[in-house]
């Protein structure tokens, strides 16, 4: 019976981890794909496409993330290892995070 209380943590750790997946897929990265986009195609039309083709696939990203994510916290409530799977996606997601915005000031400059 002590499993039941550490699934009831596992659930909303998985939120936070799909919220910040989503987030940081859907709006910080395809803020980088349109700024991008803006300073290499001249085609506005062709702008729109990308755009639209990117929310696809960041899409479909996000949603995979959040299945595997899911998965993953509760083989670790089985494995007594919750903890330490949520501190392994969230390092790896807050990098990313970090690395994209580093990226959209730096690399793509207004």
């Amino acid at each position: 019976m002590k499993t039941v209380p550490s699934y009831v943590i596992c659930y909303p750790l998985w939120v936070m981890s799909a919220a910040l997946a989503f987030f940081e897929l859907l709006m910080v990265t395809r803020g980088l794909i349109l700024r991008i986009s803006t300073v290499t195609i001249e085609r506005p039309y062709a702008r729109g496409v990308y755009d639209k083709f990117g929310v696809l696939v960041l899409g479909l990203m996000g949603l995979g993330f959040a299945i595997f994510s899911e998965q993953h916290y509760r083989e670790g409530v089985q494995e007594r290892r919750l903890y330490g799977r949520f501190a392994r996606v969230a390092v790896v997601q807050l990098t990313l995070l970090a690395a994209v915005g580093i990226a959209f000031v730096l690399i793509v400059p207004r």
